[in-house]
């Protein structure tokens, strides 16, 4: 999928993981070629189990795992340019999420890239021209979407 994006990780990239699990997306972007990752989840017993899993795998120094509600982060936000839903929360959540990035971007200029992994509608992504769709594709036999988006400053 992230072929499909047209993701090519520099040094500097870092790669935020909405709603991570058990951490099986934040190792594959590890692998992939991100130096930096982090995530969060809500349910405490699946964190528990990420974090175990990041430890046993030696990766605890990379990545930032959180504990909690994905629509509190603000400033946590700062340090990535990469985001990723993967069939993210109810549209109520998934838009204080966006929001929260997007005053990350007012309050930390960078080029960032979301990448949003669901059939939901995700116009309001693009509502106000800080974020545009840049790419978009269908997955696997259910033919769900990705859409990726842009920050529109630094791509016009």
């Amino acid at each position: 999928m992230l072929d499909r994006c047209h993701a090519v990780p520099g040094t500097d990239d870092a790669i935020f993981d909405f709603g991570c699990g058990k951490g099986g997306a934040i190792v594959s972007f590890l692998d992939y070629g991100f130096q930096q990752a982090g995530g969060v989840e809500y349910d405490p017993h699946i964190y528990e189990i990420a974090r175990q899993n990041l430890q046993q795998l030696h990766l605890e120094n990379r990545v930032e795992l959180l504990h909690g509600d994905a629509a509190g982060l603000t400033t946590e936000l700062d340090a990535y340019n990469w985001f990723y839903f993967y069939l993210p929360f109810d549209e109520t959540i998934t838009r204080k999420v966006i929001a929260n990035i997007k005053e990350s971007v007012k309050r930390t200029p960078r080029h960032v890239r979301i990448i949003f992994f669901s059939a939901m509608n995700h116009s309001y992504i693009e509502e106000d021209g800080i974020f545009r769709l840049t790419n978009q594709f269908t997955v696997d036999m259910r033919q769900r979407v990705v859409a990726v988006f842009e920050h529109r400053d630094v791509v016009e």
